[in-house]
């Protein structure tokens, strides 16, 4: 092989390292914490629908144990009814979905959401001071759970505003959609 050619080949060969290295950050970049956000989305959307459906729940149960009237039944039902969908979507988050700390607190939500259906359901047969009372506490810890989840959510998001600010810290005065012109 001619020096030329030995030339050429070492000219190649750092072009080609050039080029792999120049798409690899460009694939860490695009494909870096875009997922993990997105998973926690779809996530957790279901879960906002929760803590909406069991507030009306309790109180209907509440009255119904109390008065057990049919219009406090009919109530119950239409509680128990919007439950029972919230349940579902709750139940179609993945096992194991999100692996990070607040994984934990997701499965908690997953066990007692059908926890509290069930006993809800039993409550529509025959209501007793005793299943109220464990459909409260049922209803407490998922409620924690869920508060939980969002400050851990909320602590991210803070932590990933600051770690921006810490790259780029004149990135969010720079960059605002009242800056750019109208057209």
């Amino acid at each position: 092989m001619t020096r030329r050619a030995q030339h050429f080949a070492v000219i190649g060969i750092l072009v080609a390292c050039l080029t792999v290295t120049a798409f690899g950050a460009i694939g860490v970049q695009t494909s870096g914490p875009a997922p993990i956000e997105a998973e926690a989305a779809v996530v957790l959307a279901p879960l906002d629908d929760v803590e909406p459906a069991l507030t009306p729940l309790l109180e209907s149960a509440r009255r119904y144990a109390v008065g057990g009237d049919a219009a406090s039944r009919e109530a119950f039902e239409r509680a128990l009814a919007r439950f029972a969908e919230v349940r579902a979507a709750v139940e179609h988050i993945p096992a194991g979905a999100k692996q990070r700390e607040d994984g934990q607190l997701l499965e908690a939500v997953r066990a007692l959401v059908p926890r509290i259906h069930l006993l809800a359901l039993e409550i529509a047969d025959g209501a007793t001071p005793e299943k109220l009372a464990l459909l409260e506490r049922l209803a407490e810890k998922t409620r924690t759970a869920l508060d939980q989840l969002r400050e851990a959510g909320e602590l991210r998001a803070r932590a990933a505003a600051e770690k921006i600010a810490g790259l780029a810290p004149r990135a969010p005065e720079s960059w605002s959609p009242r800056a750019w012109p109208s057209s």
